[in-house]
């Protein structure tokens, strides 16, 4: 038998949909079956499924251990390794009762895509298991990262904060801020509002910009600003109005610019010459801050916070070689 306690973060949803965010693995009509058997009781009584939760209610299951672990989707495969070590608190950016942003390094999988890939988010959940209790939720990562981009990572840390912040970025309330550093001139650059289309070869994982819509795109939104120049580079600012596969990094190309350390959309002679002189194995391309509205009523820790992480090393190290100081 399986208890839980409902908690002020889950108060107010259904029965049947907190039992299908435990039972994750399992269809809707197991979840229905074992409410009709009593194998999933509320308080102690037989429900139906709609009833709403309130804060402190009882939901019971009785399953069997390996039922329970099979649709609860902790089965060894889908449990954390416990040989993976949690995300350094030095990557830790924010946190609070509901949310856990952390700096995720050029690199390194935002989610893993195989079964024995170690990404940022089983760190992440490597780090709360050791400070929470299981609670029936298991969280994830809110946002991902292209593989080589590095930066801010975003995860909700139960049922209430996950969905906020979903709809947040889904509904593009937050402010997604990057810094990219660039070989080519800002006059290449018409700065402010940029819209285009994107087109994604899915087979060949790689995306083209267009300067009008073509079969298969779709609409691209951007704000991009030259904050600094030298020589041959730039750094730019750029805020994502959309989120669509390596949009940054193919609007750039279509610009006539490429990020520094590229090495899909890039200049390979240049990357190699900066990956020996700095040491740059990554496009220097990175998701530095988020700007939550002022009006947050939901989260309200994060109501008009900018959260913001440091550029990595190898970028500063680049930075301060090409004398790309902002002013």
């Amino acid at each position: 038998m399986k208890i839980f306690i409902v908690d002020d973060k889950n108060k107010g949803q259904r029965l049947n949909k907190f039992c299908g965010r435990i039972l994750k693995e399992a269809p809707d009509s197991f979840v229905y079956k074992m409410l009709r058997k009593k194998n999933i009781t509320l308080n102690k009584k037989k429900a139906g499924g709609a009833e709403i939760l309130n804060e402190g209610d009882e939901v019971c299951f009785f399953l069997a251990d390996e039922t329970f672990e099979k649709f609860s989707g902790k089965t060894d495969e889908n449990k954390v390794n416990p040989g993976v070590s949690p995300v350094e608190s030095k990557r830790i950016v924010y946190e609070d009762d509901d949310v856990l942003i952390c700096y995720k390094k050029a690199g390194e999988l935002s989610q893993k895509t195989e079964k024995n890939d170690i990404s940022v988010n089983e760190r992440m959940l490597a780090y709360l298991e050791k400070k929470d209790k299981d609670t029936g939720f298991t969280p994830g990562v809110i946002n991902r990262l292209d593989r080589n981009t590095d930066g801010l990572i975003v995860m909700g840390k139960n049922v209430h904060a996950a969905s906020v912040l979903s709809k947040a970025f889904a509904g593009h309330e937050l402010e997604k801020n990057y810094i990219a550093a660039v070989k080519g001139q800002k006059d290449r650059l018409k700065e402010g509002r940029l819209s285009l289309y994107l087109k994604k070869d899915n087979n060949e994982n790689i995306s083209e910009v267009f300067e009008n819509e073509v079969p298969g795109s779709v609409r691209i939104e951007s704000e991009i600003f030259c904050i600094a120049e030298s020589g041959k580079y730039s750094l730019l600012k750029i805020r994502l109005l959309t989120g669509k596969s390596h949009q940054i990094r193919a609007s750039l190309k279509f610009l006539g610019l490429s990020v520094v350390g590229d090495p899909k959309y890039g200049d390979r002679e240049d990357n190699r010459i900066n990956r020996e002189k700095y040491g740059i194995y990554a496009q220097l391309l990175t998701a530095y801050e988020l700007k939550f509205p002022e009006s947050f009523p939901e989260l309200p820790a994060l109501a008009g916070r900018s959260i913001k992480t440091e550029l990595s090393e190898s970028f500063r190290r680049f930075i301060d070689g090409n004398g790309l100081k902002e002013g």
